[in-house]
């Protein structure tokens, strides 16, 4: 009787110190917001949350919009149409006004994800736009339970489409480019794609005047941009070295001389992530 009475106790000691552990998450109309990022399922590295709360916090201070992004275990009895929608309303995102807010969901147990927007917003967020923002930039992701970088590219770009500041710049082939989204970029610059197959795109292009083909290849799993080949089809020094001279100076010519290899007619550019700088292979 006694060993039974002291495991109760402990129990309810337990239940004190760690209140955590009695938060009811199956009804969202009750849940409390722990900040930017509620990540109940405990998926999120500490490192890519800090990041993300930065990004949150200067999205919200540049435009008044809200990002919220929530983690659970499980939706039930929700489906995750139902969960967020709730949710969203029960914790007010954004503004009252402008009905800024964007509720990022991923339920772990029912592999189900959604990005639910305020009216405000409805306009650059449509379904069309939070689908594909998932395919590229999420699902990849958390198809090898990645959920971490999942969250964390899907938010990132989330608040680059609010804010308006760029993710990466295309043109300059920095890492982070989605297989899908460099498909969509090319099509609307009207680039001419020679070859399509599995992590490869080839195209025409023409850099500085000079035309080339360049090979985008993309890593197996999450389908992201790693490195760009570009096959020069003349002389890069000769045709590249009087347009920079002109255009900017001797001095810069011969400095972007140095910083590749114009002796080859193929460069590779391994590209780098913005928050590591190892390059990926």
């Amino acid at each position: 009787m006694i060993k039974k009475i002291l495991l109760i106790l402990s129990f309810i000691l337990l239940f004190r110190l760690c209140p955590s552990f009695a938060v009811d998450m199956t009804d969202p109309k009750k849940l409390k917001s722990t900040g930017h990022i509620s990540d109940f399922a405990n998926v999120i590295t500490s490192a890519q949350k800090s990041a993300l709360d930065s990004i949150i916090l200067s999205v919200k201070q540049k435009t008044s919009a809200e990002i919220a992004v929530v983690t659970i275990p499980s939706i039930a009895p929700y489906d995750e149409k139902e969960y967020a929608y709730l949710l969203f309303n029960n914790w007010k995102i954004g503004e009252k006004n402008k009905n800024n807010g964007v509720l990022i969901l991923l339920a772990l147990k029912e592999r189900r994800w959604r990005i639910e927007v305020g009216k405000g917003i409805e306009g650059i967020f449509t379904s069309e736009t939070c689908e594909s923002i998932a395919n590229d930039y999420m699902t990849p992701y958390f198809k090898e339970g990645n959920y971490s970088d999942g969250i964390y590219w899907g938010t990132l770009k989330i608040a680059q489409i609010i804010s308006g500041a760029p993710l990466y710049e295309f043109e300059n082939y920095k890492w982070g480019t989605s297989l899908g989204e460099a498909e969509r970029m090319l099509k609307d610059k009207k680039r001419n794609i020679t070859e399509k197959a599995g992590n490869v795109i080839v195209y025409n292009d023409e850099i500085f005047g000079i035309k080339c083909d360049v090979t985008l290849y993309f890593t197996p799993t999450t389908k992201v941009m790693w490195m760009v080949e570009v096959k020069w089809k003349s002389d890069v020094f000769s045709a590249i070295y009087p347009i920079l001279k002109n255009k900017y100076g001797q001095g810069y010519a011969e400095e972007y001389k140095d910083e590749f290899w114009w002796g080859n007619i193929t460069e590779q550019i391994h590209l780098r992530s913005n928050s590591d700088t190892t390059a990926l292979s």
